[in-house]
């Protein structure tokens, strides 16, 4: 339970669960803050000012590629911060210097406007510097983090924190792209650095006050490490863990393709396609709102579905978005808006901006899941070494990445290639980058992630779909909103009504909190639960249900027994068996007639006993329903009896409808009865047409057809008789003909339309 969790300070003072909820939050804001630098540094503005500088296809490639390689320092800082006491102070000292060099970008193209190759080659170096600087932080802060986060709840935590950081990141990429086309680059008419200046300055002073305002995040004392290891002994350790190697190499893998791809998606769209500063930003504000909308529904799914299961079909799936780019054209779309007017937006934003929004969330969920499955596969024990080790891995296996497609891109310029797709679209280099991201997912990483071990809540990944399936798009966003309600401090009518929302939606990745709910302090809930895991209906949701009803302290029994009404499993049948025995006279009811819905014979014999021996109404009535949907006509002498002795005006038409199932189509008779009801007379009247010629008296059946128009029951109950001998009916209906006509005196007009339809069906 995560209330047993134990944790201390570095100077042995408690981490209360408040100081917990407190640091999270400090954390929350801080990476807000610190993602104003990353919409600049990380995103649009610094491959557009090397872009603005002229330089080439390595020069731009090889800005990312020093990112990369930088994490190789993260294993002598994890060991350097195995001689700190603190993590923080070791972090902090690191990377506050890293922050401060991003305000050399804002100044050092103005000053020197007219040497733009030294200024790229310079910036270059400023990147390595700065990541060479905050790698030295990262396997703390992340080792840090891992302790401090719960973590049943971490999948959601990073999920909500993705989200609301993400807020600021959008914000912030509207801005530069705004600040970007306000004051334009060189090469333009009235173009300077300006822009960049303005840009790079906020971001780099916000990014420092992340790392300062981080420093009120409590830090969890950490676990020593074995210093009776060597050196090498250490830093190898987490690889001889299997599944740290395989998550490391896939993730590494992976970081290759989308570095090869996404350090030139935007030198695409603006050298091939003409696309403004601000347009650019708008493709990176959609794919931010697709992280905003999938971070708390990412971490929830990864709680629910295992991050191994969850990451095979991102893997599969993601690299497929990439299929957009053989569809753009150079050429405008018109559109018309109300109350905005007619406006031109040129297709590949359009195009670029719908992918981006799904792009977003699956791979900033690949990401949540990374963190996840890290927390899990890096032990305890030495886990700072561990995590430097794993984006030591990742950062040098990337960082090849962002040099091929570079190369890729230098060798289309000099080798241009006079082709166009199928789609239309001339062939570019950023065709076949697309291409190799493709395969080297499919090939490497889904195989790899794979070789991980399942753990407890990873389910299969053939489960997973069907888990997933929340319909449409607009049902989808309101089962999120309703998961979350359901677990939030709301109305009692609140939350049921989220709970209903999950049953009639079928939302099976909610089943665990649905399951929960059979606890819940309201009543109305508890029954809304039932229900909902009932419609579900996955064997998570069945075992669920019956674990309930064997509590001692269930008190729902009856709306249990209704759920498992369309649970075809053993384990329902047993379950409601069982409850055959029960005192309770609405709990035996709803487990016999889900027994029937069941359609297993195994429950016709203690059905048939029941039905035998219940002196209940309502009990038998239930129970003849159940076996007529079991189509067991061994039920039959039973309900015979009843129908001639019981008073029960309402048992009686039941037990009609139970003997014409049985005899008949199921359902038909109760069609009949509702036609002849509203037109006396129209039902017997088809019925004995259609008797009539398959008979060769005709005129037996003219007669019972007057007998019947002028409710001449016992005349009619006769010619029933004699007209069975003519129709060489079943056994079972023959037995039924006559107790019919042994027993006219207690039939009514429905007994005769009852006969006359059994030697209909008899055919």
């Amino acid at each position: 339970m995560e209330a047993e969790r134990i944790l201390e300070r570095v100077d042995g003072a408690p981490i209360t669960e408040r100081d917990v909820r407190r640091g999270l939050r400090l954390n929350i804001i801080a990476g807000a803050l610190g993602n104003v630098w990353v919409a600049t540094a990380l995103g649009i503005p610094f491959t557009m000012l090397l872009q603005a500088l002229n330089a080439s296809g390595v020069i731009i490639g090889l800005a990312t590629t020093v990112q990369q390689v930088a994490m190789i320092v993260q294993i002598p800082a994890a060991l350097l911060a195995d001689r700190f006491k603190s993590r923080k102070n070791l972090w902090a000292w690191s990377v506050i210097p890293h922050r401060l060099l991003w305000f050399i970008p804002a100044v050092l193209p103005l000053m020197f406007a007219d040497n733009p190759k030294f200024v790229a080659q310079a910036l270059v170096v400023v990147v390595a510097v700065s990541s060479v600087l905050a790698q030295g932080g990262t396997a703390c802060w992340f080792s840090w983090m891992t302790d401090l986060v719960p973590p049943n709840s971490a999948g959601r935590f990073w999920g909500k924190r993705q989200s609301l950081v993400m807020l600021v990141y959008l914000a912030a990429t509207w801005a530069t792209g705004y600040v970007l086309d306000v004051f334009p680059a060189p090469g333009k008419p009235g173009g300077s650095y300006r822009g960049f200046a303005i840009v790079f300055a906020i971001g780099a002073l916000l990014g420092t006050l992340d790392i300062l305002v981080h420093l009120g995040v409590p830090e969890p004392k950490p676990q020593p490490s074995r210093h009776e290891l060597s050196l090498w002994q250490r830093i190898t350790a987490p690889w001889q863990i299997r599944d740290f190697r395989w998550l490391s190499l896939a993730m590494g893998v992976w970081t290759f393709g989308v570095g090869m791809v996404g350090s030139f998606a935007v030198i695409y769209l603006r050298r091939d396609f003409g696309v403004s500063y601000l347009q650019l930003s708008a493709t990176t504000i959609v794919a931010s709102i697709g992280v905003i909308l999938a971070g708390v529904q990412s971490g929830y799914i990864i709680d629910r579905l295992g991050a191994r299961t969850y990451s095979i079909l991102l893997f599969l799936i993601t690299p497929l978005l990439g299929a957009v780019w053989f569809f753009i054209r150079n050429e405008p779309l018109d559109f018309r808006l109300p109350w905005v007017g007619d406006f031109v937006l040129p297709q590949p934003v359009v195009i670029i901006c719908l992918a981006n929004l799904a792009g977003g969330a699956l791979y900033s969920s690949l990401g949540l899941c990374q963190l996840r499955l890290l927390g899990v596969v890096a032990p305890q024990e030495g886990r700072t070494m561990a995590m430097a080790v794993h984006w030591t891995i990742i950062g040098l296996t990337g960082a090849l990445g962002p040099l091929l497609g570079g190369a890729v891109m230098d060798w289309f310029t000099q080798h241009p290639v006079d082709y166009t797709l199928p789609t239309g679209t001339p062939l570019s280099f950023f065709h076949i980058l697309v291409v190799l991201q493709v395969l080297l997912a499919w090939v490497f990483c889904v195989p790899m992630i794979r070789r991980l071990s399942i753990r407890k809540g990873d389910i299969p990944v053939g489960e997973a779909f069907p888990r997933l399936w929340l319909g449409n798009p607009m049902r989808a966003v309101r089962h999120v909103y309703s998961i979350y309600s359901m677990s939030a401090a709301v109305s009692t009518d609140r939350r049921a009504d989220a709970v209903r929302d999950l049953g009639e939606g079928r939302a099976a990745i909610a089943v665990s909190d649905l399951i929960e709910k059979l606890d819940d302090a309201s009543y109305e809930v508890r029954e809304e639960a039932a229900t909902a895991l009932g419609r579900v209906g996955t064997k998570e949701a069945i075992v669920g249900l019956i674990v309930k009803l064997e509590s001692p302290e269930c008190d729902i029994a009856p709306q249990i027994a209704r759920a498992l009404r369309y649970a075809k499993s053993p384990l329902a049948v047993d379950a409601l068996l069982r409850l055959l025995a029960e005192r309770d006279r609405e709990t035996v009811c709803e487990a016999a007639r889900s027994l029937g819905f069941q359609r297993n014979a195994q429950a016709a014999e203690p059905l048939l006993k029941l039905l035998a021996t219940t002196p209940d109404d309502k009990i038998f009535a239930a129970t003849g329903d159940a076996l007529a949907r079991l189509g067991e006509r061994a039920a039959l002498p039973i309900l015979h009896r009843h129908l001639r002795s019981t008073g029960n005006r309402i048992l009686k038409k039941s037990i009609w409808l139970n003997i014409a199932d049985l005899l008949g189509k199921r359902g038909e008779f109760y069609q009949i009865i509702a036609r002849e009801e509203s037109a006396r007379g129209s039902e017997a009247e088809r019925l004995l047409r259609e008797i009539r010629e398959r008979v060769n008296d005709k005129e037996l059946v003219r007669q019972l057809e007057r007998a019947y128009e002028k409710s001449n029951l016992k005349l009619a109950i006769d010619l029933i008789a004699q007209l069975a001998g003519h129709t060489n009916p079943s056994p079972e209906t023959a037995q039924f003909i006559t107790e019919l006509h042994d027993h006219w005196d207690t039939c009514e007009l429905t007994d005769a339309l009852l006969g006359i339809y059994v030697l209909h069906a008899s055919r």
